[in-house]
């Protein structure tokens, strides 16, 4: 496994209800929150990191918040947090980052969060993220990217070698990367 007692868990970082703490005693599981009632399942963090991070690092990506980051040919970071409803903080601010990390408090909140950073952007830091989201990474429209990631999808369901299988699935993810950019 990753990493002992940790394997044994759940990661998302909208949804953490639990911490793993060192003490005198040992490795200690603590609610964080309301506390975790019967038959809740139990959610650390594994910290919050980029979609390609986790991917590379764990093998999966988690629904929410998904934090994307990218650079442009000049080298320019930008980055943003990626929620249910279409919802984006476009570059989060270190102190939603940590808010998002420690806190554990309803979608609604989240959501709240997201939505107040973004629109406390100024309009040319909005017009340079757009630019840099349609001029330097991606070229092909959110259609386009749809209609294909449905033909891989089906393409992947279908009867393949586990070689051609993964190589459908790292399409799928690379594609679904794209798409939340520019959904961004």
């Amino acid at each position: 496994g990753m990493i002992p007692i940790y394997d044994l868990f759940n990661h998302h970082n909208g949804k953490r209800n639990a911490k793993l703490a060192l003490t005198e005693e040992g490795v200690k599981l603590l609610a964080v929150g309301d506390g975790i009632s019967s038959g809740d399942e139990i959610y650390l963090s594994y910290g919050l990191k980029t979609a390609s991070t986790m991917y590379r690092d764990y093998g999966f990506v988690e629904d929410w918040p998904t934090a994307w980051n990218f650079q442009t040919v000049e080298g320019n970071n930008f980055a943003f947090l990626q929620f249910p409803n279409d919802v984006v903080a476009i570059n989060p601010s270190a102190d939603l980052l940590r808010a998002v990390w420690q806190s554990n408090i309803s979608l609604e909140e989240y959501l709240s969060m997201a939505k107040t950073h973004t629109e406390s952007l100024s309009s040319a830091d909005l017009e340079t993220f757009v630019t840099a989201v349609e001029n330097e990474h991606f070229p092909t429209t959110c259609e386009g990217d749809e209609i294909t990631l449905a033909l891989l999808l089906e393409k992947e369901g279908g009867n393949v070698d586990s070689d051609s299988r993964n190589n459908i699935s790292d399409r799928i993810s690379a594609l679904r990367y794209r798409m939340a950019h520019k959904k961004a």
